[in-house]
């Protein structure tokens, strides 16, 4: 929705009041109310719970869960949702690694904090690697070099 929340939050509100509602609409409506700091926390615990059922591995679900879940003080949680997000539904989803080892820290897991922050880092390194490479593989195709894709 373009950074539009509040327009977000009414159609994916009106959307769901229709039988059959996709359910990324049910994830649309909960991260839109996270990014507004709404306090409509049942609401969006329902709207993830939903969109679980009909996304199955929905890694973004399981991050904004895991937010939701620390707005309501259950940091616990919102550990959990993390460590299901990375063990389970996306190995490579960096940023759940990032929170995780944020999580882990405020809980005196410095050990674990760790682990994830290094493979927060390494998984970064590997995106960062991969994108200089497809840049350079470009320029040198613009530049009469070697063709792009090879």
């Amino acid at each position: 929705m373009n950074g539009e929340n509040q327009n977000c939050v009414a159609e994916t509100a009106a959307a769901l009041r229709q039988p059959g509602a996709p359910p990324y609409l049910y994830y649309l409506h909960a991260a839109s109310l996270l990014r507004l700091n709404s306090k409509e926390y049942a609401v969006m615990l329902h709207d993830l719970e939903e969109a679980n059922k009909g996304i199955p591995g929905c890694a973004f679900c399981y991050f904004a869960l895991s937010k939701v879940h620390q707005e309501l003080g259950d940091e616990g949680a919102a550990v959990a949702d993390l460590e299901q997000l990375v063990t389970r539904v996306d190995p490579d989803f960096s940023q759940g690694w990032y929170r995780l080892a944020n999580l882990y820290q405020r809980a005196g897991r410095q050990d674990e904090a760790a682990k994830a922050r290094a493979q927060f880092r390494s998984i970064k390194t590997e995106q960062t690697d991969r994108e200089t490479e497809y840049l350079r593989t470009v320029f040198l195709s613009a530049l009469g070099g070697e063709p792009a894709g090879k």
